[in-house]
């Protein structure tokens, strides 16, 4: 991928933070700017697939993502570099909204949600109950 793509979302394995409908605006990205908390979107066979990063291993020409959907009890599932097709930079919400995943704010809430995950659901609401506060 070499510029920006438009996906609209279905399913519920990010639930709370990603809902059915919303739009995702992926862009490209290098193994050594994955960052654990970024929404990476990969390739399972025919499906594209938006999951949260929780760690990655190797270097560019042998790195492998550990990833897994914010409702998931499972391990991280791992998924080699050359299937991801690009990570999410903003996402379009239902109500109009965009938020902007290279936001400081979004990448601290991105981080935190890796740690927190399956609980990210109390999590998202604590940390935008948070986020008002701080306006």
């Amino acid at each position: 991928m070499t510029e920006l793509a438009l996906h609209a979302t279905s399913g519920f394995s990010m639930e709370p933070f990603l809902r059915a409908g919303e739009r995702i605006i992926l862009r490209p990205c290098l193994p050594q700017d994955l960052h654990p908390g970024r929404l990476v979107v990969y390739r399972a066979s025919e499906a594209l697939v938006c999951h949260r990063l929780v760690f990655k291993t190797g270097r560019a020409g042998a790195c492998r993502l550990y990833v897994r959907g914010d409702c998931s009890l499972s391990w991280p599932e791992p998924v080699p570099f050359e299937s991801m097709v690009g990570v999410v930079a903003a996402v379009a919400r239902r109500d109009g909204k965009v938020s902007l995943m290279d936001s400081p704010q979004w990448r601290l809430i991105n981080f935190v949600a890796v740690f927190l995950s399956p609980f990210s659901a109390l999590a998202l609401t604590a940390l935008e109950a948070g986020k008002r506060l701080l306006r």
